[in-house]
């Protein structure tokens, strides 16, 4: 069995990096032509005004924003909630270059 991608769940914890750590030395066994996917599951109806850092819905609810505000909103917030992620892992993208993939994804659950 080749292994070609290593999932993992990253919420920022102790446990979390652990993990990391270990699909690194996982994909370093695998002779370097295996990514890393961490994935960061942010639930989206936690997203609030405070995550847009500055921006303002200018009071309108959530739930009354068209579909492209809506997903206009949405992208800014990933896009913020990746960099934190990658700030976190800085040690660890340093270490594994391209070969470490980290994405975020807005969802209602994990």
């Amino acid at each position: 069995m080749k292994l070609e991608t290593i999932l993992v769940p990253y919420d920022g914890s102790e446990q979390a990096k652990r993990a990391l750590e270990y699909a690194k030395d996982l994909a370093a066994i695998a002779g370097g032509a295996c990514y890393v996917r961490a994935v960061h599951v942010m639930p989206s109806d936690l997203i609030n005004e405070k995550d847009l850092d500055g921006s303002s819905l200018e009071g309108v609810p959530l739930g009354l924003l068209g579909r492209e505000e809506y997903q206009g909103l949405l992208s800014k917030v990933v896009d913020r909630a990746r960099e934190r992620v990658k700030e976190g892992l800085r040690d660890i993208i340093d270490e594994m270059g391209d070969s470490l993939v980290v994405d975020v994804i807005a969802d209602s659950s994990a």
